[in-house]
């Protein structure tokens, strides 16, 4: 479950689940994401930062970091997961893996084959 939800507050998520709030930032010509992962309880879970080079659209960077989330979570088997981004045009690209159009396709085609 990917949700876009601005100005609201941490909210508890059903039992076994990993609630993952991801962000991206431009800084020049490359830009960072980076992740916090908290359970059920709102206990820490873990974190994800990473740097890329060369990217500066905010919206790419935001589904990378939705990509590079899923991925983190998989690797620590955690199937259960809901993530939320502030990019509400990240979340409808997600929804548009067919589309032939978009310039962040490939990006959201990374996220569908790591769930």
């Amino acid at each position: 479950m990917i949700s876009c939800h601005p100005y609201c507050k941490w909210k508890k998520s059903n039992a076994s689940w990993t609630k993952a709030n991801v962000d991206a930032a431009v800084f020049e010509s490359k830009g960072a994401v980076g992740t916090v992962f908290r359970d059920n309880e709102c206990r820490f879970v873990g974190r994800y930062s990473k740097i890329f080079k060369g990217i500066s659209d905010p919206t790419l960077l935001e589904i990378l970091a939705i990509r590079e989330s899923l991925s983190w979570l998989k690797n620590r088997g955690r199937s259960k997961v809901i993530i939320e981004s502030d990019c509400q045009v990240a979340v409808d690209q997600l929804g548009f893996l067919n589309s032939g159009s978009s310039i962040f396709l490939e990006a959201c085609r990374d996220c569908r084959y790591v769930l």
